[in-house]
């Protein structure tokens, strides 16, 4: 006698119809921009610095790693407070999903490793659609002949699956559980946030494997590898764009020579900090520097 099967249709808890921007900016610490409002969800990431947020009749501030949503046709801007020049990732949709009112009128912050879900994220669809990514009131995005395969429905499942999870992080209090390979690997890996913190906590350190060792009670080799699985880069590469990325925060605040920020970004000298802001940027500091003046002078025209 044949097996009769049943085909049981997925449930979309969240379904994500549309993208309209993706946007990663470096603002200067006076930017600001007077405001609007648009019938589609926006999500505002605070990854450095912190900013003021107005969001219908509130107006919020919002620090690093913190988030917030806009919902459709809510008034919104953005205020940077003239001391701290943030860095900001904006990502605006379409979704008639129900459960995005669990959004509503919330700012978020986000873990370590929900962090390194968005950083993917970002990844994704500056692969999808082509750039520029930092360029305000951009109304309509281009796809990528080249993309790789499928990076446009990766953006999409990525994006539903972030928001499922902090639609679960916010609403649990007990912790999810992992399965994890060994009990020796479970430890490995729930220490990783710690050494990420760590890293970014010290930015005025040379930091090496040796000492991190040493902190974290592990050999070496393990902590490589499974630094590496855990963010996807070796430890120094990740501390070393860590400090630059901080660098160009502190070169857009403008309070501080070139030499000042190599000696508190920990750098030997202003001349290996230099030689590193240009093989992570493909330009030195001074000319960042100067295509931010040129690029505050595009977005006043």
């Amino acid at each position: 006698m044949a097996t009769r099967y049943f085909k049981q249709r997925l449930r979309q808890v969240i379904s994500i119809e549309a993208v309209v921007t993706i946007h990663y900016f470096e603002f200067t610490k006076d930017f600001h921009y007077e405001g609007e409002s648009h019938p589609f969800w926006e999500l505002v990431y605070i990854d450095k610095g912190e900013i003021e947020v107005t969001a219908g009749q509130q107006i919020l501030l919002l620090k690093k790693d913190e988030m917030i949503f806009h919902k459709p046709d809510e008034y919104h801007n953005i205020v940077c407070n003239g001391v701290i020049a943030p860095n900001v990732f904006i990502t605006s949709f379409d979704t008639s999903s129900p459960q995005m009112r669990f959004f509503e009128n919330r700012i978020l912050q986000i873990s370590p490793e929900q962090k390194l879900a968005l950083s993917e994220l970002m990844v994704e669809g500056m692969q999808a659609f082509k750039g520029p990514f930092d360029v305000p009131f951009k109304s309509k995005m281009y796809k990528n002949r080249k993309a790789p395969l499928g990076a446009e429905q990766r953006y999409k499942n990525l994006l539903e699956l972030f928001l499922i999870d902090l639609i679960r992080q916010n609403l649990c209090t007990a912790k999810s559980e992992r399965v994890l390979k060994s009990s020796a690997q479970s430890v490995a890996h729930g220490t990783m946030p710690e050494v990420a913190r760590f890293l970014e906590d010290n930015l005025q350190e040379s930091v090496t494997i040796a000492q991190l060792s040493e902190i974290f009670q592990m050999s070496e080799s393990t902590l490589k590898q499974t630094f590496r699985d855990y963010t996807g880069k070796p430890v120094i590469q990740y501390h070393n764009e860590l400090k630059i990325k901080e660098a160009k925060r502190l070169i857009r605040e403008e309070k501080h020579t070139m030499t000042a920020i190599s000696q508190l970004l920990g750098f030997s000298s202003v001349h290996y900090f230099s030689r590193c802001f240009k093989k992570h940027t493909s330009m030195s500091p001074t000319t960042y520097r100067s295509s931010l003046k040129a690029k505050l002078d595009s977005y006043a025209r």
